[in-house]
């Protein structure tokens, strides 16, 4: 307050004394207006928590009598203008983005115009600094106005500073209305999902900058971990009339490689935002994605977490002070559930394949199914088959399930190929050699005869009879890190992989060959040899010399064979013979055995003095691992094609020719001359 002196003469005291009193009476309203300090700033109350809209009032400060804060700052241009002397502090919030327009004026005219400006600050910390003036309100100079379509949420502060020429009443309005460019901001203008039931897969680009909320009560947690979170877009989808399993995407541009993480809020609702906005059911809570600028974020729903046919809408909340275009997506996969997910005798076709097509070069068979919802193992009571929480097979769980039946009509072998395009991992495929019941407990993995990954190598010799396949499959959920926001388009699959194999369509293709169940030469049974140079009563005629002897092609069967107990020409290799061929013939007189560049086809092949179906009779010898015992070696082991001629001498008698293999399928002959022997020195 500042004093005023009163100088007294006794001839006009009193009129002295009346005028001090008129002038300490002056001085008295031109006190200090309330909000000379920053830390005093009279508040801009807008109801209802703030988020009304309309025009706004501030109570009315008195420049008068107002002073300046040791350290308080202006804007360049209130310092250029010479506003820089005295000043008055208001203050408001903002819990969402609005369009604002911040206008100062006079009850007046005491004021020049030129006297008096305002500046806006974004923060709630006295005294501000220069570099805390919002970017968005420019300073004004003189009475007017300053505005922007889209204001940050936050706390602000308003400076009015003058010149020592402003002498009066002030005050100031904030007209607070919707942002008009903020995408998807409203529940009934929530961006539609259109093309889901033909691309499987939808994605759309928008920027999230002037979004907004409408109240309190549509922040997530408005009092906790989301309090912040004042901008919210919208989106609607309706679900398809079959799916296995949904997937809702995000992903914020443009997608460097370790940015900072972000959190989105998250909120799903069944219905159709755009059409009953009022009538929206919540799903969950408050949830969030979590994401940086590099990888996608997703929510992920399968099996019955949301129904078909049905619309629902999402809503997604951002910081006040998130602003980046961001990419949304949808996926789903499914079309029809798995059709053999139980192995039972009354599996149909396709997956009941009945007579397996086969033949001697092979037929293939070409079969399809999905593995669905219902195929998971812990919907079913099959604790052999299909345990409830699935089996660990090659670091995968495997829960999923898809069964065959198929009957061989002779010995087979099989080669299966499995085929699920894109998505990982390999499915794992069982085959057990067993017919199908009423109940599923009843296939029993003590009946596997083969496990494979994707494809299995030849599975030899099956026997006739029936068989079932299952095919399994894993639904785990595939890391986020997995995929970056480039995977995000029109014309990739990665997406539908949100749950691995689950909802997706496989083949197998099942190549089906007949095979020799025994050789007929192999000495299974008496009389199982070949005869060479037999007449047609079957007996064997003595061998003629000069003559060469092409023996029957006997084709190596599935089943191993009984083997003479003698060196069969492999010391030292790992070429395990298990099958052989028998021939036997009869020489009358002393003859050489010519072999001039082969004597069979099978890998070696030995010659024995005596009848080796005999003793295999007499022994009852016929079947593998037995051997036949007492066998006189008469040659050397010959190797198939040597490229010199290889020789033996035969005195008269029978002998048994046994050619050696592991060959399945190959079909193995013998062929020699027989010579007269010549003297050396015979003159």
């Amino acid at each position: 307050m500042k004093n005023t002196f009163c100088v007294f003469h006794s001839q006009c005291k009193s009129i002295l004394l009346l005028l001090c009193i008129i002038c300490f009476c002056n001085q008295i309203s031109f006190a200090q207006p309330a909000n000379d300090n920053c830390a005093n700033a009279i508040p801009i109350n807008i109801p209802n928590g703030g988020f009304d809209l309309g025009l706004f009032t501030s109570a009315q400060s008195d420049l008068t009598a107002a002073t300046l804060q040791a350290g308080e700052s202006f804007a360049p241009s209130i310092i250029t203008a010479g506003l820089n002397k005295k000043s008055v502090w208001y203050k408001f919030t903002l819990p969402t983005t609005r369009s604002a327009r911040i206008s100062l004026a006079q009850p007046g005219s005491s004021i020049q115009a030129g006297n008096v400006g305002f500046a806006v600050y974004k923060t709630n910390s006295c005294i501000p600094a220069e570099a805390q003036i919002s970017t968005k309100f420019s300073p004004i100079e003189i009475f007017g106005s300053s505005f922007h379509p889209c204001i940050d949420a936050g706390d602000y502060l308003v400076q009015v500073s003058s010149n020592q020429g402003a002498n009066g009443p002030i005050f100031i309005t904030l007209d607070l209305s919707d942002t008009s460019g903020g995408q998807y901001d409203k529940a009934i203008n929530a961006y539609p999902f259109v093309n889901i039931n033909t691309l499987k897969m939808d994605f759309h680009d928008y920027l999230v900058q002037c979004q907004t909320i409408d109240n309190a009560a549509e922040n997530c947690l408005p009092n906790g971990s989301f309090k912040n979170f004042t901008k919210s877009t919208w989106q609607t989808f309706t679900t398809p009339a079959y799916f296995d399993h949904f997937s809702f995407w995000l992903a914020i541009q443009p997608g460097n490689y370790n940015s900072p993480k972000n959190v989105i809020g998250y909120r799903i609702y069944k219905g159709d935002s755009r059409t009953n906005p009022n009538g929206l059911i919540p799903i969950s809570g408050c949830d969030s994605l979590i994401t940086d600028l590099y990888s996608l974020t997703r929510k992920l729903y399968k099996c019955g977490e949301l129904e078909t046919n049905t619309p629902y809408s999402i809503q997604l909340l951002f910081h006040n002070n998130f602003n980046n275009t961001i990419k949304i997506g949808i996926a789903w996969a499914g079309t029809e559930p798995t059709r053999g997910p139980l192995p039972i005798a009354t599996l149909t076709a396709p997956n009941n394949i009945g007579v397996l097509n086969a033949n001697a070069i092979g037929l293939t068979t070409t079969v399809s199914d999905v593995l669905a919802c219902n195929s998971r193992s812990s919907l079913y009571n099959c604790p052999k088959s299909m345990p409830a929480n699935g089996f660990l097979y090659s670091g995968h769980r495997y829960n999923l399930s898809s069964f065959f039946s198929f009957t061989l009509a002779s010995t087979t072998s099989l080669s299966i190929q499995t085929n699920m395009q894109f998505c990982s991992p390999a499915l794992l495929g069982r085959i057990y050699k067993q017919s199908l019941t009423t109940s599923c407990t009843d296939l029993d993995t003590a009946n596997i005869k083969a496990v494979f990954l994707q494809s299995s190598p030849l599975i030899s010799c099956l026997d006739p009879g029936n068989y079932v396949l299952q095919i399994m499959g894993v639904d785990s959920i595939r890391p986020e890190n997995s995929l970056h926001i480039s995977s995000l388009n029109a014309y990739s699959e990665y997406a539908l992989c949100s749950f691995s194999n689950l909802g997706n369509r496989f083949s197998i293709t099942i190549g089906a060959k007949t095979e020799v169940a025994t050789n007929n030469f192999s000495l299974s049974a008496p009389g199982k040899f070949d005869k060479i140079n037999a007449n047609g009563a079957g007996v064997m005629q003595p061998l003629q010399r000069g003559v060469t002897y092409t023996a029957q092609p006997d084709t190596l069967g599935c089943r191993n064979t009984v083997l003479p107990d003698d060196d069969l020409c492999q010391p030292g290799t790992s070429n395990i013979y298990t099958k052989a061929s028998y021939r036997e013939f009869v020489v009358a007189d002393s003859v050489i055995l010519y072999v001039p560049d082969y004597f069979s086809s099978a890998s070696a092949s030995k010659i024995f003095k005596g009848d080796l179906n005999a003793l295999a009779t007499s022994q009852a010898a016929f079947n593998y691992p037995q051997k036949i015992t007492g066998v006189q070696p008469v040659s050397g082991c010959f190797s198939g094609y040597s490229g010199y001629t290889q020789n033996a001498c035969i005195t008269p008698g029978t002998y048994t020719i046994a050619n050696f293999d592991n060959r399945l399928g190959y079909a193995v002959t013998t062929k020699f001359t027989i010579l007269k022997p010549t003297s050396k020195f015979n003159t």
